[in-house]
């Protein structure tokens, strides 16, 4: 089964495109955000062999063709997430990609200046592409960025920062519920200052029972809120 993408801009003109996308959870399969005053979408291929992440920019009253803003080296991406800078001058894209040689899940990051892509980064390994456990946000005065992610252990969360060059991170940090599987991870800037909110959704280990259901209660999900203060780059959770 394939998902159906439909984009549509609500103003004076209406235009909506369709397509197919990477097969998965439709979750999964297209972000969008704005370029200024244009939007950028971003999404996963599947032609055959093809697992590329493509984009495409409206531009004069119409969508560009589709072009790659990673490729996929004979893997697949699947969750994604896009971000602005507060300036609206800069794009990023995060997205996990599973590698089958290793069968491992990686998370990658690409820059977007309005008109090229960033070689893409690997930032390092995360638990698995089942889930959106990452996310990014940008410090508002300083446009600095923030990515926090899940890692390979329980009750852990990784974070980087980028400053408008390089990379700085991983940094681990261990959550109250040690035992738990981070499986969502939201962040959300404070306007007009350089304080970043975080919030963690975790699944603690669920009891199994002969007949293959979890008895009832099991499946509760234990949810943690942690605030990120960001003074001068210091980053303390």
């Amino acid at each position: 089964m394939k998902d159906t993408m439909t984009v549509a801009l609500s103003n004076s003109n209406v235009s909506i495109t369709s397509g197919t996308v990477n097969a998965g959870s439709p979750p999964t399969t297209s972000v969008m955000h704005y370029t200024g005053a244009t939007p950028l979408i971003v999404y996963s291929e599947d032609a055959g062999t093809n697992y590329d992440l493509l984009y495409s920019d409206y531009l004069a009253g119409t969508w560009d063709d589709p072009a790659i803003a990673m490729d996929h080296s004979a893997d697949w991406f699947y969750w994604k997430t896009l971000k602005t800078d507060p300036q609206g001058q800069k794009q990023v894209v995060l997205s996990v990609k599973y590698e089958i040689g290793t069968s491992t899940s990686y998370l990658y990051a690409s820059f977007y200046d309005g008109a090229n892509w960033s070689t893409p980064t690997n930032l390092g390994a995360v638990y698995s592409y089942y889930y959106r456990s990452f996310d990014a946000a940008y410090e508002q005065m300083s446009g600095q960025l923030l990515v926090v992610a899940d890692t390979t252990t329980a009750g852990q969360i990784q974070y980087w920062t980028h400053d408008g060059a390089s990379w700085s991170g991983p940094t681990t940090k261990s959550l109250a519920y040690s035992t738990g599987r981070v499986q969502w991870v939201r962040l959300a800037s404070k306007p007009g200052a350089d304080e970043i909110a975080l919030i963690v959704g975790m699944r603690p280990p669920s009891p199994k029972v002969s007949s293959g259901m979890e008895p009832a209660g099991a499946r509760k999900a234990a949810h943690y809120g942690y605030s990120l203060e960001l003074e001068h780059r210091d980053y303390r959770c």
